[in-house]
């Protein structure tokens, strides 16, 4: 009993053969970002990314250091949170930077 025709076959070989392509594809676009955020510059030596703080994608102007803590200031204005779903003044930003 014949299922799938010649041309059945054909389009069954070129699914798979896309599905796999878009894996492949997908998976080194993958592989291309860890290694961009990861990567350790070569000016860096004795220093390990533990974390990052993207303090809510606002613009920062000044970064002052205090011990272990660093306060980073913020442009004027309002910046939308989305996390409280409220517009927010730019004040500052206190960020631990100790390990």
């Amino acid at each position: 009993m014949r299922i799938l025709g010649e041309r059945g076959k054909a389009i069954l070989i070129l699914a798979l053969i896309l599905v796999v392509s878009l894996v492949v594809v997908l998976f080194s676009l993958k592989l291309f970002s860890l290694k961009a955020v990861y990567a350790v510059p070569v000016e860096a030596s004795h220093v390990k990314l533990v974390g990052f703080n993207d303090l809510q994608g606002r613009d920062s102007l000044q970064v002052t250091c205090k011990g272990d803590w660093a306060y980073v200031g913020h442009h004027n204005g309002y910046e939308y949170n989305p996390l409280t779903a409220a517009w927010e003044w730019n004040g500052r930003s206190v960020c631990r930077v100790d390990c």
